[in-house]
């Protein structure tokens, strides 16, 4: 009983710790301030509530190119996006999950 019941507190304990380590992000109208590609291949785009960079992957990576076609359009357009995002607090970047452009 007890060897079936450690992996399930274990699972459970771990997803608290990530869940600590990793806050989740919706900002909504937001606005895109400057969309970067930096020496290291990474793609990166920064949004008028956030003073950080997020992270939206790297050079070759066709899921991150595609975001950050979406990002640069929406920046020279002045749109408004939907950006989802997870702040990890021990990583030099968050890392995005969606970049929606709102009409």
């Amino acid at each position: 009983m007890i060897k079936k019941l450690i992996p399930s507190v274990i699972f459970a304990f771990s997803l608290l710790t990530f869940q600590a380590a990793a806050e989740q992000k919706n900002d909504f109208n937001a606005k895109i301030t400057h969309v970067y590609i930096n020496s290291y291949d990474d793609l990166l785009i920064r949004i008028d509530s956030s003073s950080d960079w997020i992270r939206l992957g790297k050079v070759g990576e066709k899921r991150a190119e595609m975001m950050y076609s979406t990002a640069l359009a929406a920046k020279v357009a002045g749109a408004n996006v939907w950006v989802r995002y997870w702040d990890y607090s021990d990583d030099k970047y968050s890392d995005i999950r969606i970049v929606s452009v709102q009409g």
